[in-house]
């Protein structure tokens, strides 16, 4: 690789495939491997002093001639652009977990965000500093100063909110927790070894030292569980029930707040220092974790075996393009109901089940996108509500599985407010009850207030007070006038098959073909009839037609006039060939169809049977009544009036 200027700076990539060389004012990655072709971009105004590329966020870091330094992704995109600092950059340097870096110039030392805003800014009297290096556990740094000199740094005053307590690292070996409520603070000593990671969150302080994992209650500050580490731990993740730890040693490992190993998840091409927060999400039975090797795919395992899904269920979810952040949703009970969020290189949001629904002939289409240019996104801890900055909106949605159950009313079951007080790329830092923290560019800690009514929804859904959440109901929209909760009530009711309920809700909000749809399959009378309709409510015909053929006695009639319905005629004929019943009644609704559209037959397989079977209206309608009356009689209901299914075609 020939560039035509003296290089200064350099490093390597994440993957140990290419190296990035301050080339003059450009940036240029170069495979080395033969044949691989070059990026390169203009960085600076002035020559690339250096350069640095952090393994876990995949983000590269410059420094020039021009007193700025810049962040930038692997495609050359600028993230970050700092102003003239009055000196030329030095050296830069990525902390190893990728959530800051360090900044140095002529008697200046800064600590910033992997975003690009200065947490701290120091003045050493040490000449221009040429070089910089973190220790492995990010908690200390080291300077090297044109004047001889060498300069030492410890992170500290980092701070971690959570309900009312606040807790912020004031020395290497000590925690202040505040609680804002009572307005109690204690403190915390850790004569053990310094504290290299901490989390707050869930009613519980845990907090790391190079060998040691302590957990404190948020109600008892003075005897803490103690953990023994081999390794220095690098990430904590916490969820209702259990925690995660990450270190170089053991991997991920997974623990109760009352400090039991419960398992250590792992899989091919695992990396432990390849991960940062975003790339890992806990849930009570679930953690999902961003596969390093390929980047398309997450990897989700059994928090109680620490082994992926199994028995027919999946163990990875595969994306088309690269993910960026996973989110697993944190109040659902059962891997039946959790969710699982993720942010993608293009910048859009999707969903989709940890478990997918098994089908019989096809797949359901797991994964659904619930908006594009998200910034950010995060669950709620007292429900399945999820909030994210996207195009300069603050957008939650208060159900966001309806997107699995019917679209039109996920716009019902969400609100949308103007984010521009935040500023360009914020980030939602938490959100916890009826709280959104936002993290802006410049580094100033904001929040919103979001309505805490679908909180108090879900609290009574879990607990079957359906009495009480439809007062809950009646109350906000008589008090705020407001469709949201009606709407989110509605697609509750509908996924739990509450068919009464449902009614209710979509009458509320005026819906009336939906309401209609609502009423059609509260006629029918099998259960297994019930439940392919609301299947194909949510646009899964496949499902739908597996309910009905894998009930006992199979509902066939049922499975080909749903396909009849949806004009699929091949399909229609071929499960009453398979069968060998209602030939000649998909035959008579083709016939039928064909004739009010003026058209003619032209389908060879159809023109065979209709010279094969004849069609006898009196005969079909025969074999129709005798399938109602047999469903009705399963069923153990008297026979009501026809449903939508059986009337027929004209």
């Amino acid at each position: 690789m020939q560039t035509g200027h003296s290089l200064y700076a350099l490093a390597w990539s994440p993957d140990s495939e290419s190296v990035v060389v301050g080339a003059g004012r450009d940036l240029a990655i170069k495979g080395v491997q033969a044949g691989r072709k070059q990026l390169r971009w203009p960085a600076h105004e002035g020559l690339v002093i250096a350069v640095d590329w952090n393994m876990v966020n995949d983000l590269l870091l410059s420094g020039g001639e021009d007193c700025s330094y810049r962040v930038w992704d692997s495609f050359g995109r600028q993230m970050f652009q700092s102003g003239g600092l009055g000196y030329t950059i030095t050296s830069v340097k990525w902390c190893p977990n990728g959530e800051t870096f360090a900044v140095g110039a002529f008697n200046t030392l800064r600590l910033c965000d992997k975003t690009g805003w200065s947490h701290s800014r120091d003045r050493p009297q040490s000449g221009s500093l040429t070089s910089l290096t973190w220790t492995p556990d990010g908690t200390q740094l080291a300077a090297a100063g044109g004047n001889g000199s060498v300069v030492f740094g410890q992170v500290i005053e980092r701070s971690l909110e959570w309900d009312i307590f606040e807790a912020t690292l004031v020395s290497p070996f000590k925690i202040k927790v505040s609680d804002v409520g009572s307005e109690v603070v204690e403190e915390l000593d850790f004569s053990g070894g310094r504290v290299v990671e901490m989390s707050l969150g869930f009613g519980h302080l845990v907090a790391a030292t190079h060998n040691q994992v302590l957990i404190y209650s948020v109600t008892n500050w003075n005897t803490p569980y103690i953990l023994d580490m081999r390794g220095a731990t690098s990430l904590i993740v916490q969820a209702a029930t259990h925690f995660l730890t990450l270190d170089t040693a053991q991997g991920v490992q997974i623990w109760t707040y009352e400090g039991r190993h419960v398992s250590n998840p792992r899989f091919q091409n695992l990396r432990a220092d390849y991960l940062s927060g975003r790339a890992i999400s806990l849930s009570e039975d679930a953690v999902a974790i961003l596969d390093r090797s390929s980047p398309k795919c997450v990897r989700v395992c059994d928090v109680s075996t620490g082994r992926p899904l199994v028995d027919g269920r999946a163990a990875e979810v595969v994306h088309e393009c690269e993910v960026e952040e996973v989110f697993l949703s944190q109040f659902s009970k059962g891997l039946s109901e959790r969710r699982l969020a993720f942010i993608d290189r293009n910048k859009e949001l999707w969903l989709c089940p940890v478990v997918p629904t098994p089908v019989g002939r096809g797949s359901v289409p797991a994964k659904h996108k619930l908006h594009t240019q998200v910034e950010s996104a995060a669950w709620n801890d007292k429900g399945d509500i999820l909030t994210a900055i996207a195009d300069g909106r603050l957008i939650t949605w208060y159900y966001p599985n309806a997107v699995a159950i019917d679209r039109d009313l996920l716009g019902l079951a969400s609100t949308s407010r103007d984010a521009a007080d935040f500023g360009k790329s914020p980030r939602v830092i938490s959100f916890y009850g009826a709280k959104v923290m936002v993290r802006r560019a410049d580094g100033a800690l904001l929040s919103a207030a979001v309505a805490p009514y679908p909180a108090m929804l879900y609290a009574s859904v879990r607990g079957q007070r359906w009495e009480e959440a439809v007062r809950l109901c009646r109350h906000v929209s008589v008090l705020v006038q407001s469709r949201e909760l009606w709407a989110c009530m509605g697609c509750m009711a509908l996924n739990g098959k509450n068919l009464q309920l449902a009614e209710e809700a979509l009458a509320a909000i005026q819906e009336v073909d939906k309401l209609e749809f609502v009423q059609h399959v509260l006629k029918v009378s099998s259960e297994e009839g019930r439940n392919a309709e609301l299947a194909l409510y949510r646009r899964c015909p496949e499902e739908a037609e597996s309910i009905l053929l894998q009930a006992s006695p199979p509902l066939i009639y049922r499975a080909i006039k749903l396909n009849i319905r949806l004009f699929r005629w091949s399909r229609a004929l071929e499960l009453a060939v398979q069968h060998k019943t209602h030939v000649d009644t998909v035959l008579g609704y083709r016939q039928a169809f064909l004739k009010s559209s003026g058209k003619e037959e032209t389908d060879k397989r159809f023109l065979q049977f209709n010279s094969e079977v004849a069609v006898d209206w009196e005969v079909i309608s025969a074999k129709k009544e005798k399938e109602r009356e047999d469903e009705h009689a399963r069923a153990g209901t008297r026979r009501g009036p026809s449903s939508g299914m059986d009337r027929e075609m004209k």
